[in-house]
């Protein structure tokens, strides 16, 4: 069998690892480029994250970090063998560019907060008035500036990953009460939409200690990705399960789903192509923030679709000590609305931010 995945993989650009019960069986020379000499020796826990390699998925795709270098990686299932294909060079960016982006976000990110104050400072005016028209326009600059806002804060992220930014602002705080609370705004605004965000939680708390803020934007990412591609009529689960070194939430949708040759690219800031033509399609810089973010908390994002059936998203992340951080609470029908408007206003129409939605 060796001499046959020789024969059929030897060839192959990327680099082609194959295991059978954790065992390494074959591995070609381009992922022999890729990895550690050690690496045959030591198996394949010495490169691949604990969650990755028990992952129960018979085809998924993730990203995995080797000797400093990020890798996306595929995932399948081959009769009773598992072959992990490394695509190398998918993840290069010109990091110049990502910096020149950034300042420029920068400014633009000034100009776009003058105008919401602004338009807050409006919003009296026009519930005074009592003239729907007017109310309607000032959901319609409402709506696009809180896109615009959200294009320039994920820009400016990506430049903070390619400059390799680490830094979390660590707070200790109750990951149930975070993924429900968001999963109940949210569901607020898209009910409305015919269509149900459902949490689920065998857990009536979990004491978490990581980036609350961070957390926030990597569950939004996953829920509006979701949304985009969800219809009518259509659920949108997202289940938090507690595990030893920390948790796992995953969000599954039953939407149209991703075609097979596009999975291994998800993750990448650069590599989505855009169908001009599709009109729910975004920058493709989502899924590549929700994997930083996953890193930055010692953990790994796994992606599973089936094309025209729906995609899940699973993501491990560990806790730091609880007992050295003080704990945190937040009312997400207050303070936490704003971000909310913001991290899913390329799903919502501009009726969303009407005034007896949003106050």
């Amino acid at each position: 069998m060796t001499n046959h995945y020789n024969d059929l993989f030897e060839l192959y650009r990327e680099g082609v690892i194959i295991c059978r019960k954790g065992k390494i069986i074959y591995v070609n020379s381009a992922a022999k480029k890729i990895l550690p000499e050690s690496f045959e020796s030591r198996g394949m826990e010495s490169v691949f994250p604990e969650f990755i390699l028990n992952y129960k998925g018979d085809k998924f795709s993730t990203v995995v970090e080797i000797v400093d270098e990020k890798y996306p990686v595929s995932v399948a299932k081959l009769g009773d063998d598992k072959v992990f294909t490394l695509y190398p060079g998918e993840m290069d960016g010109d990091k110049k560019i990502c910096e020149f982006l950034g300042t420029i976000t920068e400014e633009l990110k000034s100009t776009l907060s003058v105008m919401h104050l602004a338009q807050d400072a409006l919003k009296p005016f026009f519930e005074k008035s009592g003239d729907p028209k007017s109310e309607r326009y000032l959901a319609m600059m409402l709506h696009s500036t809180y896109v615009a806002t959200r294009v320039a804060d994920n820009v400016s992220f990506l430049q903070k990953i390619a400059c390799g930014d680490k830094e979390k602002n660590v707070s200790s705080f109750d990951m149930v009460e975070l993924c429900g609370d968001i999963a109940g705004t949210v569901n607020h605004f898209t009910e409305k939409m015919d269509l149900n965000i459902v949490f689920k939680c065998k857990e009536s708390c979990i004491i978490f200690a990581g980036d609350k803020e961070k957390i926030e934007k990597l569950i939004l990412n996953l829920l509006s990705n979701s949304i985009k591609y969800s219809g009518k009529k259509d659920t949108v689960e997202i289940t938090l399960s507690k595990i030893d070194s920390g948790v796992v939430i995953t969000v599954l949708d039953h939407g149209s789903g991703i075609k097979s040759q596009d999975l291994f690219t998800s993750f990448s800031k650069y590599m989505e192509k855009r169908d001009l033509s599709d009109s729910k399609a975004g920058s493709g810089i989502g899924l590549a923030i929700v994997e930083y973010i996953a890193r930055l908390h010692g953990g790994n994002a796994v992606l599973e679709s089936v094309y025209g059936s729906g995609t899940k998203v699973s993501v491990m992340m560990k806790s730091e000590n609880v007992n050295f951080f003080k704990e945190q609470h937040e009312d997400y029908n207050s303070g936490g609305m704003e971000n909310i408007l913001k991290e899913i206003s390329d799903v919502l129409d501009y009726k969303a931010y009407m005034m007896k939605y949003t106050d």
